[in-house]
């Protein structure tokens, strides 16, 4: 027999699991209230008596933080449970493991455990048994939990479209996702910001969401594909997956502009994860250079594209936004580093000089660092080494004469210069700008990573020129 076998039913079903994430939303505020008033009195007793045995401060502090951590958790379900009430579900599956009941497992954002029925009633839509919503169709059909892998018979599948606790409409599915609902959804999220896909994600983007193997991953795709928003489901799901192990503070967006940044900040909030930190390529160029430089950003660029071009000016942006520059760029950084530095002789004291060739060994020996974070490495390595063949220990002022000493056999310490140097090593002059002239902010500045018109693309070279430089 198949549980809420009809519209009517399902709608009725509906409403009960709305009223009841009322109760307990209800009940939720009565314990946070609980939580709050037995605060308010450790307060009033730890002010009322000041010479309390230390014994039973301590014991007023553990019980302190122990209801702090309560109710801060009490109020991080209601919100959980807050965000669910509008749309508590969008998929169903009707689930029987090999020798067991038909179990009806209905899919939403968050995962909703009656206590009073001691049931799950909501299944997280990252949760391990949701999978077979996307990947399978009725039949056989199976799913990784934690315990191995459980194996069965999926019955039926719908999916429904709820909006303000009211059922739209439901269509009974054999497929993964019904191509009605799909479009359905796809005209829906058309507005200003971009909204999640829990409800349409397909096959293929599931197992991108749900891969934890793949310690790099990445999406590729045309503009308009998705690529984005299954970054941000991704996110969701490793949130979730390894709640224990990683937390928001852990994760960095980096986008193309702060448009892009405001566009894509609904959708973490919508699946009921906190706002990650967020960075642009623009903010990452100028912690680069230590914010010592003036460069046209994006909107300047635009601006002056669209105002007031000229040939010179789109030359420049084209060739610097081609995979001709990177490599070019790619080629220089060996130059220098097979160039710029030249070792000698630092006499460290009236005892002790390190060899030039051992300077120059140590420049190669870290050769995985960015060249000017080496001479932190090189330093460190060279007094090791002093320390353990001579058991020589420097003092810091001794140590700081050598690190200076490292850094100036480096002749690629000042960036303008460097950047001047590059466009003449490569018969390119002309295409350096002085903050006077035209098009140009400050002098050698005025066009890393300046975007194409075709986003993709710009947003490949303003990934990959600031890390070459």
């Amino acid at each position: 027999m198949v549980f809420n076998q009809t519209e009517k039913q399902e709608i009725s079903y509906l409403q009960q699991i709305i009223n009841r994430l009322k109760q307990v939303i209800s009940h939720t505020d009565v314990s946070v209230k609980d939580h709050v008033d037995t605060l308010a009195e450790y307060k009033d007793y730890l002010w009322s008596n000041k010479d309390i045995d230390p014994h039973e401060i301590r014991s007023i502090r553990e019980s302190i933080l122990n209801h702090f951590a309560i109710g801060e958790s009490v109020i991080d379900k209601r919100q959980r449970l807050t965000k669910i009430l509008d749309i508590p579900y969008f998929g169903r599956i009707d689930f029987q493991e090999r020798s067991s009941k038909v179990i009806p497992v209905y899919i939403g954002i968050h995962t909703f455990h009656d206590s009073e029925s001691r049931t799950t009633v909501i299944y997280d839509w990252r949760a391990p048994i949701s999978s077979m919503f996307y990947d399978c169709e009725l039949g056989e059909a199976s799913y990784l939990s934690p315990s191995g892998k459980i194996e069965g018979d999926i019955s039926l599948k719908r999916q429904y479209r709820i909006r303000g606790g009211k059922m739209e409409f439901m269509i009974e599915s054999a497929l993964t996702v019904h191509d009605e609902i799909l479009q359905k959804e796809l005209c829906a999220n058309a507005d200003d910001k971009m909204k999640n896909i829990v409800a349409t994600i397909q096959r293929e983007q599931n197992r991108i969401i749900r891969n934890e193997e793949a310690r790099t991953l990445i999406i590729q795709g045309v503009a308009g594909s998705g690529k984005t928003s299954i970054a941000l489901h991704r996110i969701a799901y490793l949130l979730y997956a390894f709640q224990s192990s990683i937390s928001s503070k852990d994760i960095l967006i980096i986008s193309p502009n702060k448009v892009f940044a405001d566009y894509i900040s609904n959708v973490l909030p919508e699946l009921g994860e906190e706002t990650v930190p967020e960075t642009s390529m623009e903010q990452i160029l100028s912690e680069v250079l230590n914010h010592k430089y003036k460069y046209l950003s994006f909107f300047e660029q635009v601006d002056e594209l669209l105002t007031k071009p000229t040939p010179d000016f789109i030359d420049r942006i084209e060739y610097k936004s081609s995979f001709d520059f990177i490599a070019s760029l790619d080629r220089f950084i060996l130059h220098i580093e097979n160039h710029n530095f030249r070792a000698e002789d630092v006499k460290l004291t009236k005892y002790i000089t390190v060899p030039a060739e051992f300077v120059e060994e140590q420049f190669h020996r870290f050769h995985r660092y960015p060249m000017r974070q080496r001479f932190e490495a090189m330093t460190d390595y060279i007094l090791d080494r002093l320390k353990v063949q001579y058991a020589f220990t420097v003092t810091t002022a001794e140590r700081n004469f050598l690190k200076k000493e490292i850094k100036r056999m480096f002749a690629g310490n000042n960036d303008l210069l460097v950047y001047k140097d590059f466009f003449a090593w490569m018969g390119k002059p002309e295409l350096l700008k002085n903050a006077e002239e035209p098009h140009a902010r400050i002098f050698g500045f005025s066009s890393i990573g300046i975007p194409t018109y075709r986003f993709g693309r710009w947003h490949e070279k303003q990934r990959q020129a600031p890390a070459d430089r």
